[in-house]
C-alpha cells in the first residue's frame, strides 16, 4: 500500500491496497484522495509500532483473529511531500521468530540453551550491576538407568518433567 501527502492541498493520495492492508473498508477505485485529518485518523489503527530506523516502523495489528505485521517506510522530499510504503511482512517476522526460537531454546525442554545462558551471563557481568551472584547446577539422578531400562523416550519425559518444575520457579 502506498500514500503521498501533498501539503499544498492538505490531501493524501492513497492506494486501494493501503486500505486492504489496514483491514479497513475497501474502496472501488485503484486510488483515492483523503483530507489529511481523515488520513491521520485512518492510520491510528496502526498504533505506535516499533522504530526500526529513522524512517521505518514495524506495526502489529490483529485482523480476523490473526496477528499481522506491517512495515511502514516514509520518505520526505525537498518539496515537503511525504511518500509512504506499507508492506505486509508477517511471513518475514514469523520466519525470524522461528529462527530465534530454534537458536535460543532447547527443542526438548523449551528452556534457554547454553548460547543464551552465555550471552545473558556476559551481558550481566559486563553491565556493572552485579554485586553478588550464585550459580546452581542440577544433576538428574539415574537418567542413564531410565534411558537404558525404559528407553530414551522415557528419559526425555524425565528431563521434560524436571524442566517443567524449573519453569515454575521462574514464574
Amino acid at each position: 500500500g502506498v500514500f503521498e501527502y501533498l501539503p499544498e492541498s492538505k490531501q493524501v493520495f492513497c492506494s486501494r491496497s493501503l486500505f486492504e492492508l489496514l483491514g479497513l473498508q475497501e474502496i472501488d477505485e485503484e486510488y483515492t484522495y483523503l483530507e489529511s485529518e481523515g488520513f491521520a485518523k485512518m492510520m491510528q489503527v496502526l498504533g505506535t509500532g516499533i522504530k526500526e530506523s529513522e524512517d521505518v516502523r514495524l506495526y502489529q495489528i490483529s485482523r480476523n483473529g490473526a496477528n499481522r505485521y506491517l512495515r511502514l517506510k516514509i520518505v520526505k522530499t525537498e518539496h515537503g511531500n511525504e511518500t509512504g510504503v506499507l508492506l505486509d511482512v508477517s511471513e518475514e517476522v514469523e520466519k525470524q521468530r522461528k529462527l530465534e526460537l530454534e537458536r535460543d531454546y532447547d527443542q526438548l525442554t523449551q528452556l534457554y540453551n547454553r548460547g543464551v545462558f552465555r550471552r545473558n551471563t556476559e551481558a550481566l557481568l559486563n553491565s556493572g550491576k552485579l554485586a553478588c551472584a550464585a550459580l546452581v547446577m542440577w544433576d538428574l539422578d539415574n537418567l542413564k538407568y531410565v534411558n537404558d531400562t525404559y528407553g530414551h523416550e522415557m528419559g526425555d519425559r524425565y528431563i521434560c518433567l524436571f524442566a517443567d518444575q524449573l519453569k515454575l520457579l521462574a514464574a
